[in-house]
């Protein structure tokens, strides 16, 4: 990740341009391909950046605990 320490807050601010940088790939830009990548043409170079692995760790805290709940479940009541 070399490159990244070359950015600078400003580059970090700036917008990703998804039509721009894909313009020479026509199957990019299909309706059923662009649909699924729309919402995130404009939005801040660090946020494109950090979505997924922020998306990766909720993946994983979900996993953690749907699998918390089912040991849950399954463990005898507490007696009182």
């Amino acid at each position: 990740m070399a490159w990244m320490s070359g950015l600078s807050p400003a580059d970090l601010a700036g917008t990703v341009d998804l039509k721009t940088a894909h313009a020479r790939r026509p199957s990019y830009q299909s309706p059923p391909v662009w649909d699924e990548v729309a919402d995130l043409d404009g939005i801040p170079r660090w946020q494109f950046l950090a979505r997924p692995a922020v998306s990766h760790i909720r993946v994983h805290y979900g996993e953690v605990t749907s699998q918390l709940e089912a040991i849950r479940a399954a463990a005898p009541a507490e007696r009182k």
